[in-house]
């Protein structure tokens, strides 16, 4: 495994003047940890639009904490205690940014993760319809930014400042891109404004009010709704070609587990699934809780109404 990530990003640096290079195969990998993989792809759905920022909310509040913490020793002069607290901050903010990047994936801004793998349980048969569930998140969160072509186009997306950019999802950060392609640009901006405030926590001793800063950067859609994207047509021959696509494309464990016909029964109920994400996060919102007051008014905005 660690083979393949060092492979991984060495094709990083090729693609900024090779686009067309594709990253290593590392389905090999998944033969010998099969049940490992599936059971890692079942329990990341804090890792999808919407919830990824619970997430980062939650541990980037943990952060700050410590970081207050480490002020405390400061003006102590506890300055042995002031030093690990703080790294240790760091550490956990570090966490959060890994949940924070994630939401700028294109696979990672919308796709309905938990409420597919719900609507698996309900709807379809056999013992393994859990993971098949998370399978069929997996092929939205691959082709969410393709055509049906099968070909990496980006998904248009904008944030709660107003900007607009085409984002790439996992595997494509580099392709085409360069240091000041918003692509790249925003997510580091949105890091440095997240360790920024745990420095100011550290050096003053308050945590920031309201909306987090690195927050107001995040994307949300600004394109074609989920269902129209990814919904079949009235050509029969063509919704076949399109479903044997997406299954192919599939890792090989996965690829065992996901039939055509449960691929198909997904796509059919893709507009109801978005719209019971949409009303889940409308209930969250409900809550009025902390976290919540947290993220911009445009992010929550987008996403009660998401498709």
């Amino acid at each position: 495994m660690f083979k393949c990530i060092d492979k991984e990003g060495r094709v990083h640096a090729r693609q900024e003047t090779h686009p067309d290079t594709e990253y290593p195969d590392c389905t090999w990998v998944n033969l010998f940890s099969g049940t490992k993989f599936l059971k890692v792809l079942s329990t990341n759905i804090n890792h999808f639009g919407w919830y990824n920022i619970i997430e980062y909310i939650n541990v980037h509040n943990q952060a700050l904490d410590l970081a207050l913490k480490a002020h405390v020793f400061k003006i102590e002069n506890r300055l042995e205690d002031a030093e690990y607290y703080l790294n240790k901050s760091l550490f956990f903010n570090a966490y959060a940014d890994h949940f924070l990047t994630d939401a700028f994936s294109a696979g990672h801004v919308r796709v309905p993760r938990k409420q597919i793998k719900d609507w698996a349980k309900k709807n379809l048969r056999g013992m393994l319809k859990s993971y098949v569930g998370d399978s069929l998140g997996n092929i939205i969160h691959e082709f969410d930014a393709r055509n049906r072509a099968g070909d990496h186009v980006g998904l248009p997306v904008k944030n709660s400042l107003g900007q607009e950019w085409i984002t790439h999802s996992d595997n494509h950060l580099h392709v085409n891109s360069n240091e000041n392609d918003p692509v790249i640009k925003i997510p580091i901006q949105a890091v440095s404004l997240s360790v920024q405030e745990i420095f100011i926590a550290y050096r003053f001793g308050v945590k920031p009010e309201g909306v987090f800063q690195a927050l107001n950067l995040v994307p949300f859609v600004n394109g074609d709704p989920m269902s129209d994207k990814f919904g079949l047509t009235s050509n029969e021959r063509e919704n076949k070609k399109w479903i044997r696509r997406l299954r192919n494309d599939l890792k090989f464990p996965l690829r065992l587990i996901t039939s055509e016909s449960s691929i198909e029964k997904m796509l059919n109920s893709l507009d109801i699934i978005m719209k019971r994400m949409a009303r889940d996060v409308r209930s969250d919102l409900l809550k009025k809780d902390e976290l919540y007051l947290r993220m911009p008014e445009e992010y929550k905005e987008s996403y009660s109404r998401v498709d």
